[in-house]
């Protein structure tokens, strides 16, 4: 995945070195020891503990995890190719991560799943390692480079319309889940 440094005024393309990534302004990331990058910037945090709780996080896990959400990933899988494992996936507000080995579960290389929780994402890599996971705010700038992915997943969480646009490869796709009947 080409991610964006998140630094103010920066947005630089990360480049992986030995010792985690870094942009060519000299900003670097370290992967998390649960498995995830933290491009969380002090800028982008309303609370000290931004995102939902443990409690939250865990409760929408026992949830899922009892099948109630299985209508909505079946209606899901008729706009999702999972044949195409160069289809680059990012999911905006992925949670506890449930929704991308459900639906991309072929293609952990091409997925992307950002959250503001810590608790969400730490979850999301025990559950489905080989994807990729990034701590960041999706409400403001993705993390991502322009033109550079070729769906971008929002259930029921933030669309920054300008930031998708951006991101989106020409012909990409977005698919959206919003509350309702």
């Amino acid at each position: 995945f080409k991610l964006r440094c998140t630094v103010r005024e920066c947005q630089n393309i990360l480049r992986p070195t030995e010792s985690g990534l870094t942009c060519a302004a000299g900003h670097h990331f370290d992967r998390a020891k649960q498995g995830y990058w933290n491009l969380l910037q002090p800028q982008d945090r309303k609370s000290k503990h931004p995102g939902d709780c443990d409690e939250a996080v865990l409760a929408r896990h026992r949830w899922l995890r009892r099948g109630y959400a299985t209508g909505l990933i079946e209606t899901l899988r008729r706009w999702v190719d999972d044949r195409e494992p160069t289809q680059r996936t990012l999911d905006l507000g992925c949670g506890e991560g449930s929704f991308g080995p459900a639906l991309f579960g072929k293609q952990p290389e091409s997925y992307c799943g950002i959250d503001l929780s810590k608790p969400a994402i730490r979850l999301a890599v025990q559950n489905w390692r080989e994807a990729t996971w990034v701590l960041a705010n999706a409400d403001r700038t993705l993390p991502v480079a322009d033109a550079s992915v070729d769906r971008i997943l929002s259930l029921f969480g933030r669309r920054p319309v300008t930031e998708i646009r951006r991101a989106l490869k020409t012909g990409g796709k977005l698919i959206l889940a919003v509350p309702g009947e």
